[in-house]
């Protein structure tokens, strides 16, 4: 599936590369290299293409190596605190509901059972 980049630079692929877009690349590279995305040789490879591309579309192949960034946030419910482990409220309200759901099953046992003996 294309990124909405990928997608730009393809549309665009005879229009010169602004220094904007070669900033932004290039920060995007340099911090898939620091998080170990991206080894030593394939960082400079496309450092080299994306400074030498006169055209988007020539900018196509370092957009595509980039890794893929989240869409989403984590969600809250299973977001721990870094206090010990101590869960979030989403958290701790769920495990709340959990145990109310668990005891009216318990109860509706009981009150089952209790009706068999009284038979």
């Amino acid at each position: 599936m294309s990124s909405p980049l990928i997608a730009r630079l393809q549309f665009h692929a005879g229009d010169p590369v602004d220094a904007s877009l070669r900033d932004e690349l290039g920060g995007q590279l340099n911090e898939a290299f620091v998080r170990g995305d991206l080894d030593a040789d394939t960082y400079r490879g496309l450092l080299s293409r994306l400074y030498d591309a006169p055209t988007l579309g020539q900018l196509v192949p370092v957009a595509e190596a980039l890794p893929r960034t989240a869409t989403y946030g984590e969600p809250a419910i299973v977001v721990q605190d870094d206090r010990a482990g101590v869960l979030e409220p989403a958290a701790r309200v769920r495990g709340a509901a959990w145990l109310i759901v668990s005891l009216g099953g318990l109860a509706v046992i009981l009150v089952v059972v209790a009706a068999l003996l009284v038979l």
